[in-house]
């Protein structure tokens, strides 16, 4: 039992790992922090950067990500789209959405651990351990 607790942990680790080599952070744009800000229903008062964080994490875990033209990308998890600027990382627009997708119980929990990888609490909203 011990063995297949150490290969879980360190199959955590490596996974852990290759995500933080993998992870981009991307920039919000002026509008884009507007739209989020006065349509969200949490996280309003949260820093810039701790915004960036979460939502670059949600955009690492999108249940559908479709190329557009020019370098842009749409990026959804369940009722949230985001408009990225691939060539500048940047996120130019956010918006929610009727028509959600599913977001089943491993995707939670990873995206729950992606938080936790980068520094973030289990709601992304906060800095691991601030009080």
């Amino acid at each position: 039992m011990e063995t297949m607790d150490r290969q879980t942990e360190q199959e955590v680790e490596f996974n852990r790992l290759a995500f933080l080599e993998s992870f981009t952070q991307y920039e919000l744009t002026e509008d884009a922090e507007t739209d989020f800000r006065g349509f969200a229903r949490h996280g309003k008062e949260v820093d810039k950067d701790i915004l960036e964080k979460r939502l670059s994490v949600l955009i690492h875990t999108a249940n559908s990500k479709t190329d557009l033209p020019n370098n842009k990308r749409r990026y959804q998890f369940a009722g949230f789209v985001m408009l990225t600027n691939e060539e500048s990382q940047s996120i130019d627009v956010c918006y929610w959405i009727k028509r959600k997708l599913e977001v089943t119980k491993d995707m939670s929990e990873a995206l729950k651990n992606k938080y936790n990888t980068i520094g973030l609490d289990e709601t992304g909203f906060a800095l691991l351990g601030a009080d």
